[in-house]
């Protein structure tokens, strides 16, 4: 009789747990693509397909490198491309610091591999329009195979605004 007493409680504790784990968390969109063990090669681009999750609400993005201690620099250039729905491109570079000049790795983790998030861009965006965006990242590090990045990333979150809570 004691058991059946606390199911009510035990309920209400999973419950606020899920609560509380779920509003820490703006993920809309999070996937990772593994680069082969023999390296990056220079002309295979990663891609990430993602079907916009609205076109009023900000958000931000961001790009995620896992290394290992092969990565033989101390930061990272890619090539990026976005498509738009209606075939519209922008192409940018970016450059990421993957390490200090004593050559600690800035990223997080424990033993070979780190993890690094970078902000996509300084400030957040709103989708200008429905469908599907195409984003693209070749390494540019002048290498035709670049070793030491086992995973590429990209993540969309809410942005949280001013007086905004979940």
């Amino acid at each position: 009789m004691l058991k059946n007493h606390h199911k009510p409680y035990a309920a209400l504790l999973a419950f606020l747990f899920i609560f509380l784990v779920s509003c820490g968390n703006n993920t809309v969109y999070e996937e990772y693509v593994t680069i082969e063990k023999s390296g990056w090669e220079k002309f295979k681009p990663v891609v990430f397909e993602i079907n916009a999750p609205d076109t009023i609400s900000s958000y931000d993005l961001f790009v995620h490198v896992r290394n290992n201690n092969n990565y033989p620099y101390s930061n990272l250039y890619l090539l990026n491309t976005v498509e738009f729905p209606d075939g519209y491109t922008i192409t940018d570079t970016l450059n990421y610091l993957l390490a200090q000049p004593n050559g600690k790795w800035v990223g997080k983790g424990v033993g070979a591999l780190k993890s690094n998030k970078f902000s996509f861009r300084a400030t957040s965006l709103v989708f200008p329009e429905k469908g599907i965006y195409k984003f693209t990242f070749w390494q540019a590090m002048r290498q035709d195979t670049l070793e030491g990045i086992e995973d590429m990333g990209l993540s969309i979150e809410k942005a949280i605004t001013d007086g905004e809570n979940n």
